[in-house]
């Protein structure tokens, strides 16, 4: 009967899945991101140099249609090597303390080894599709884990985790083939990656890959909040801000299991619990196509807000501009660099700051049209540029009606200018980094944007010798750009605004709305802020690199400043 029933078991996923999708209205369009069930643990660990798990507190259970966390399970586990006495006192406290969920009389108190716990609960979690929240969440998976492996594919340059094993008398334990292995791959220092190996019996898709949606899925609350806020913050700084009705507890002394700290350890996972509520209904008005455990930082909220605009990416839009010319522009790209010409010589100084200064420049230069246009032309404007320098005077920059004429790049000699540089300036730099300063470049020739040009002739009073410029000339504007309403509260028409712009104008008006209560102000401030930044700076800057497919390394064309050469990339 194990193989007809198997075989009825297929088939009828077969005919499920290849039915018709449901078409889901405005209203529901959000709450399928998110699966039923609901496991929020956390682990607590030794102080000393290996952090060997002590003891983990859980909560199962299910977001209601308010959004509300319904725990339906609480429970304990510990790791293995506890003595008698540590043991003890994880008895005794589920003996004397009630249960944080609903059916304390019918399911008391859950207190079991690390093994069961995974075996059980957590095993369960992954095959019901449920999602797995914590924060700092790739520690606490590391805490649960007997072994380690190198990752692959995708996550090649993290690292593998077993959690799962069979145990069979005699013999040592192994691997459960039954059961995946979780993945994890550091991005930053916010934010990993995280998944399943392949697995028997895993949910898979017509395509016979394991389907994302119904496995385990892993949401981090701290690469969330990052994301949301544009700020790192602590389980207690993250409470803060979404203003929590409790936060940490404080206790005397980490890495010692007593009453104390197991009831801090429950505080934690009540506080995630409390947290998973308000990041989700903060998640959920965005209306993005783009689930929460998804998003790695401001940037993913940016470039899910772009995308509901029905806006192509640049690369992709774009796809005719000869590789020559992008390495040329990404050779004078020269952000994020800090500048200190006088040291140690006490000075008078002035504090300044830029109001949303990345915006603010994308709109004076008017780089929305670029982003929105149906095609790209690139225009020699070599004798423009080079006759510009004539006509420069002290208060040209200030008229923003000239910043759209220096959508360039041009190729220059310097002697003496100053200009940005990449360059290895002591002799222990590993890489190469940015300084500002006067660039003799011996007969050599380097490309250099447009602004970057402008502010060498401020600090020299001398225009550079200009051996070609090409220009950015926008055509027409691509079609099945749409309106949106961010966060459910400014609307904003790609096609008549300025995206930049509108955004930071709706977050000077958002503070001081009367029709939303403080809390609300700072809140919808701080969003517009961190997509403003990330969606005018940060993904138009990206650099995402891929491991190497072969272990000789992958054959690449370089292109630059000068002609291309072939070279093997190896990281």
């Amino acid at each position: 009967m194990g193989p007809l029933i198997s075989a009825v078991r297929v088939a009828l996923r077969a005919y499920i899945e290849r039915r018709p999708p449901r078409v889901a209205s405005a209203t529901t369009k959000v709450a399928l991101q998110w699966p039923e069930s609901v496991l929020v643990f956390d682990t607590e660990t030794t102080t000393d140099a290996t952090q060997r798990l002590l003891f983990g507190c859980y909560r199962w259970g299910h977001f209601d249609p308010t959004g509300r966390f319904v725990c339906i399970e609480e429970g304990l586990f510990h790791g293995e090597g506890l003595t008698e006495s540590e043991l003890a006192t994880l008895q005794a406290y589920v003996t004397q303390h009630t249960p944080a969920h609903r059916a304390r009389r019918r399911k008391p108190w859950v207190l079991q080894s690390r093994q069961q716990f995974v075996n059980g609960r957590f095993a369960r979690a992954i095959q019901d599709g449920a999602l797995i929240v914590g924060y700092n969440l790739p520690f606490d998976l590391a805490r649960l884990a007997v072994g380690v492996g190198e990752g692959r594919q995708f996550f090649s340059g993290g690292f593998s985790l077993t959690l799962f094993e069979r145990h069979v008398e005699g013999l040592r334990p192994t691997p459960n083939p039954f059961l995946p292995r979780i993945r994890i791959k550091h991005v930053t220092s916010k934010h990993a990656l995280m998944g399943l190996t392949n697995w028997k019996h895993a949910p898979r898709g017509l395509d016979g890959r394991i389907d994302q949606e119904k496995a385990g899925r892993f949401l981090d609350l701290r690469s969330l909040v990052f994301a949301l806020t544009g700020e790192s913050r602590t389980l207690e700084g993250a409470a803060r801000a979404y203003t929590l009705p409790i936060t940490k507890l404080p206790v005397q002394e980490h890495g010692v299991i007593t009453e104390e700290y197991i009831t801090y350890a429950r505080r934690d996972v009540e506080v995630t619990c409390l947290l998973a509520e308000a990041t989700r209904a903060e998640w959920d008005r965005y209306e993005l196509s783009l689930t929460a455990d998804k998003v790695a930082s401001p940037a993913s909220l940016a470039k899910a807000s772009l995308r509901a605009m029905g806006l192509v990416p640049p690369m992709q839009k774009f796809d005719t501009v000869p590789p020559a010319f992008l390495g040329h522009a990404l050779s004078a790209y020269c952000g994020g660099r800090t500048e200190v010409r006088v040291r140690r010589t006490p000075v008078p100084v002035v504090y300044t700051d830029f109001l949303s200064m990345y915006p603010t420049v994308n709109t004076h230069l008017r780089l929305w049209e670029l982003l929105t246009a149906e095609h790209l032309e690139l225009a020699d404007v070599t004798a423009e540029v080079q006759q510009l320098g004539l006509g420069l005077h002290t208060d040209w920059a200030f008229d923003p009606a000239n910043w759209p004429r220096l959508r360039w790049f041009a190729r220059v000699r310097p002697d003496g200018d100053i200009l940005p540089l990449r360059a290895h300036y002591t002799e222990a730099a590993a890489v190469p980094s940015i300084g500002v300063n006067p660039v003799h470049g011996g007969g050599e020739e380097l490309w250099v944007s447009g602004p970057d040009l402008v502010a060498s002739w401020y600090l020299t009073g001398r225009w550079p010798e200009v051996v070609e410029a090409i220009a950015l000339v926008p055509h027409g504007v691509q079609p099945g750009l749409r309106p949106i309403t961010f966060r459910g509260e400014v609307d904003i028409n790609p096609i008549t605004e300025d995206f930049f712009k509108r955004i930071i104008e709706a977050r000077k008006t958002a503070e001081h709305d009367p029709g939303l209560v403080p809390e609300e102000q700072r809140r919808l401030s701080q969003s517009l802020k961190v997509v403003a930044n990330s969606g005018s700076y940060g993904i138009l800057a990206e650099l995402i690199a891929k491991d190497p497919q072969k272990p000789q390394g992958d054959p690449v064309t370089v292109w630059g400043h000068a002609t291309s050469f072939e070279e093997v990339s190896r990281s």
